[in-house]
Parts: structure tokens; C-alpha cells; sequence
């Protein structure tokens, strides 16, 4: 009785160990997250602009060198003085330079660097957008090949058996019926075939989307939110791709200051200290010296060119601005669009899960019927080829809500993980 205990005890582990743990669409998105060289290599663009916005705050440090120098010197004068032999001169400097105004340059620098890490931030956001719309897609249609692949095998076997009722009543069944079937039959393997074909291709791209076989995907059942095209356009700012040509504005805002800056008197305050030994002009005598002075620099004129960056920068920056202007429209346009095509994909939806809730009750009475003796199986297999056919449009109908619904959301807010709340 042990021994047939132990062994169901290690039939029942293996069985555990072997089942396969269903991967959601949200779980899906992170692992497509995580995987993709390209969102990574976003990732550190964006440690780029950071470090460069740290660079900024050189604009207000000091300059500090220290410099050591050590030669041999011959001091050789005319009227004979002094001494012929060659001495070991040494030299210890320590210089500090601190700015004090530089044209407001450097608050300049420091904003602008500040407004390309958020240029960088939403270019970054704008792009793992685009990854979860791609993700989210692929996963939907995929699990919608996945089930249309099922429906329609099922579907070739009842038109298989169909034909094969059929030909066994002989004359009983006309030459019409026969083809009829016939078309049918063809029609579904012809389907069939197709199904396999774009199911292999979706696999393709998630595989490549999220570094992952597409094994047991789970059915999507996130609830959707009631969208309102106001307030969308109300949410408009919010899209990243606005909001990075937003701070590119700002950044050469301040570009353009910095060149105007250039103009400016720049004012530094140095101090110097330096140590000689064993100098050839003193005989062999050592000189300290120090020094705090005030340096006020006035540029009058630069070869022109400090004219000629101020323009550059004031081209850039109505060039930038024109960018926002038309990327402002565009995204507009997009929801627009988009809430258009989420409507109608709505409304299909709604229709079709009507027509495939009938179907299904359809079924259900006539499977009765067919019980009682009082329906053919011929007419029965038909009638679950339309119930099959219903299904397959209503998961196709299903994965296009779900896809447009993505893409819309994604155009104003993050629904990240849960329309919103990650």
C-alpha cells in the first residue's frame, strides 16, 4: 500500500512540475520590457542627458591647478656678474579660479541641461509606448490565431464528416448539395491554412518582441474604461511625444540665452600662489609671490561670429517651435482618428457578441432536437460550423477592441498595468 501511495505521491509531483503557468498580457509587456536591446539602448540615451545636466553645474565650480617645474638655467650677463654654472631651478604654482558672472551662461547651461533630460525622458516614454502597443497586439493576435486555429480545424472535421454523410445517403442527395458541401469543405481548409500561416508569423514576432515562446497565453479580460473624445483631446499634453518637442523648445530657449550671454562682460575673481627656488637671475635665491586679483573681461568684437551664433540659435529655436506646433496637430489628429476607429471597433464588437450569444443558444436547442431524433446530423454539424464561425468573428472583434483601445490610451495617459495604477 506504501509503495502505491509513493508512487501516485511522484506521479501527482511530476504532473505539477509539467503544468504550464499561464503568462498574462501585462506579464507579457514586462518580459517584452525587460528583453528589448532597443528600449535598453533608449535607457541609456537617457543616462547620457542626465550625466550631461549634472555637467551643467561646472559652469559655477572654481578652476584649482597646481603645476611643478624643475630645470637646469644658466644666467650668463655682459657685464660679468653673477656666476656661469648651470643651477636646478624649481617652480610650485597653485592657481583658483572662481566665476563670479559670465552673462548668465551658466544658469542657461544649466537649464538647458535640465530641459534635454526631460526631452530625453519623454522621448524614452514615447518609445516603451510604442513597445507595449506592439506587445500588446501581437499577444492579442496571437491568442486570437491561437483560438481561430482550433474553431477551424474543428470546423474541416465537420464538413469531412458532412461530405462523408452525404455521399453515403447516394441518390438520396442531390448534385447541388454535394457541391455545396464540397465548397465548404475547400473553403475550410483554405482557411485553415491561412490561420497556420499567420499564427506561425505572429509566434515569429513575439518571439522577437519578447524574447519568449508564445505558450500558454492567457485570455484578456481587463475591464475597459468609458472613453469620451473631449476628454482625451482635454489629455492631450500628456502624450510624450508632444511633451519631448515641448522641453527641446525650452532647451534651445536657453541656447538661444547663452549665445546672447556671449555678449556680456565676464567677471572672475583669481588667486595665485607661487614658490621659485634656487633662481639663476638672484644668485641662487628663492622668490614667493601671491595674488588675489579681480578679471573683468568686456568682448567688443569676435570675428563677428558670437552675431552669427545668436542668429543660428534664434533659427533653431522658431524651427522648434513650428515642430511642437505640427506635432500638436498631429497627435490631435491621432485621436481623433483613433476614437473613431475605437467607436466603430465598439460597436462591431457588441453587434458580434450578440450574433455569437444566439448562436450558441442556437446550437443549444438544436443539439436537443438532434437528441430527440428530430434533426439530422448533417443539419446539426452545419449548425456548429455557424456557431464556430460566430466565435471565430467574435474573438477577432474581441482582439481589434482591445488593440485600438491600447493604442488610444496610449496616445494621452499611461494605462500601464491597470489604466494607470501600476
Amino acid at each position: 500500500m506504501k509503495i502505491y501511495l509513493k508512487i501516485i505521491s511522484i506521479i501527482f509531483i511530476t504532473l505539477l512540475s509539467n503544468k504550464a503557468i499561464a503568462i498574462t498580457l501585462d506579464e507579457a509587456i514586462d518580459l517584452g520590457l525587460t528583453n528589448s536591446k532597443e528600449y535598453k539602448i533608449e535607457k541609456y540615451y537617457l543616462r547620457a542627458a542626465e550625466n550631461n545636466k549634472k555637467a551643467g553645474m561646472s559652469e559655477f565650480l572654481p578652476e584649482v591647478s597646481l603645476s611643478y617645474q624643475t630645470g637646469k638655467k644658466q644666467n650668463i650677463r655682459s657685464d660679468g656678474a653673477g656666476t656661469d654654472d648651470f643651477l636646478t631651478e624649481r617652480t610650485n604654482t597653485l592657481s583658483v579660479t572662481q566665476p563670479v558672472f559670465n552673462g548668465m551662461r551658466g544658469v542657461s547651461t544649466l537649464k538647458q541641461g535640465s530641459a534635454e533630460y526631460l526631452a530625453q525622458k519623454f522621448k524614452l516614454e514615447d518609445f516603451k509606448r510604442e513597445l507595449i502597443l506592439r506587445i500588446a497586439t501581437n499577444y492579442l493576435e496571437t491568442l486570437r490565431l491561437e483560438k481561430t486555429l482550433k474553431l477551424t480545424k474543428d470546423n474541416v472535421e465537420y464538413y469531412r464528416r458532412i461530405l462523408s454523410r452525404t455521399k453515403s445517403k447516394g441518390s438520396l442527395t442531390s448534385e447541388n448539395e454535394i457541391i455545396d458541401n464540397k465548397i465548404g469543405y475547400y473553403n475550410a481548409k483554405r482557411n485553415l491554412e491561412e490561420a497556420e500561416n499567420k499564427l506561425q508569423q505572429a509566434r515569429f514576432e513575439y518571439e522577437n518582441l519578447i524574447g519568449a515562446k508564445p505558450e500558454n497565453l492567457e485570455d484578456t479580460k481587463k475591464e475597459m474604461l468609458v472613453l469620451s473624445l473631449e476628454d482625451l483631446l482635454k489629455d492631450k499634453s500628456l502624450n510624450p511625444a508632444l511633451m519631448q518637442k515641448h522641453y527641446e523648445v525650452a532647451a534651445l530657449k536657453q541656447a538661444y540665452k547663452k549665445e546672447v550671454g556671449s555678449l556680456a562682460p565676464k567677471v572672475n575673481i583669481s588667486a595665485n600662489y607661487s614658490k621659485q627656488e634656487n633662481l639663476v637671475y638672484l644668485d641662487g635665491g628663492n622668490l614667493e609671490s601671491k595674488s588675489i586679483m579681480l578679471d573683468v573681461t568686456i568682448p567688443l568684437f569676435q570675428k563677428g561670429s558670437e552675431y552669427f551664433g545668436i542668429k543660428k540659435a534664434k533659427y533653431d529655436l522658431k524651427i522648434k517651435k513650428e515642430e511642437f506646433q505640427l506635432t500638436s496637430l498631429e497627435v490631435e489628429k491621432k485621436i481623433n482618428q483613433t476614437f473613431k476607429e475605437y467607436d466603430y471597433s465598439k460597436k462591431s464588437y457588441d453587434q458580434i457578441s450578440n450574433i455569437f450569444s444566439l448562436a450558441k443558444r442556437k446550437l443549444a436547442r438544436n443539439q436537443k432536437s438532434y437528441n430527440l431524433r428530430a434533426l439530422s446530423l448533417i443539419s446539426l454539424l452545419k449548425i456548429r460550423i455557424e456557431r464556430n464561425e460566430s466565435e471565430i468573428k467574435f474573438h477577432e472583434a474581441k482582439a481589434n477592441l482591445y488593440a485600438v483601445y491600447y493604442k488610444l490610451k496610449l496616445l494621452t495617459k499611461d494605462i500601464g498595468r491597470a489604466d494607470g495604477n501600476e
